[in-house]
């Protein structure tokens, strides 16, 4: 597949947003607390519950979070919905209700890139101009995983009730890190309801 001419392209990709969350900045409660990690339909959270060894469940106004480790790293999954309405009430949960070291969420976006790459960006920034900074250590982590020969993502991922057979890009994803990261709302700010055993993009 190649790079797309004009315009926004789909781009399966992991957005750092890294916002750095542990009560009060302390470096040693981040690094044994947990990583959220969100996602906003349940297509993106399948290949993330298939890799999580998951310990117990825990519903907050009526959001299911589930609390295990992805990769050893300790994590909670949680699933947000589609749009900005429902992620910012879900982050919000998270936030008020566990102790992470930060969020991480797992999605797809629109870009120029290669479907498939990993954007990571320095900075998310709002329709109305707000913007937020991932959190330096993440980021410098991140530029450090972008630039290392060792590193390679996976070609190939499950799609859930498509097939039995994993689908795989034709050329290798690559970690990439932008400048700025924006977020666009169409749904002006209301919460885009899911469909109760829907599909793998509206379902609940």
């Amino acid at each position: 597949m190649s790079r797309a001419e004009t315009g926004l392209r789909a781009v399966v990709a992991v957005l750092a947003v890294c916002v750095y969350a542990c009560g009060g900045g302390d470096d040693q409660t981040a690094a044994s607390a947990p990583i959220a990690v969100l996602s906003a339909f349940p297509a993106e959270t399948a290949p993330l519950l298939a890799q999580a060894t998951v310990a117990d469940e825990v519903t907050v106004n009526g959001r299911v979070f589930r609390r295990g480790t992805l990769a050893g790293v300790p994590v909670i999954l949680g699933f947000t919905g589609i749009g900005l309405g429902n992620a910012a009430l879900t982050t919000r949960l998270v936030l008020e209700q566990f102790p992470v070291a930060g969020v991480v969420v797992s999605g797809v976006a629109g870009s120029t890139l290669q479907i498939g790459d990993v954007t990571v960006a320095t900075t998310w920034q709002l329709s109305d101009g707000t913007s937020y900074d991932a959190y330096p250590p993440w980021l410098a982590r991140a530029r450090q995983l972008a630039s290392s020969a060792d590193v390679a993502l996976e070609r190939c991922t499950m799609v859930p009730n498509l097939s039995p057979d994993p689908v795989c890009m034709p050329q290798q994803p690559a970690l990439v890190v932008v400048d700025v990261g924006r977020s666009s709302d169409p749904y002006g700010g209301q919460s885009f309801p899911c469909v109760p055993q829907n599909d793998d993009l509206y379902g609940c």
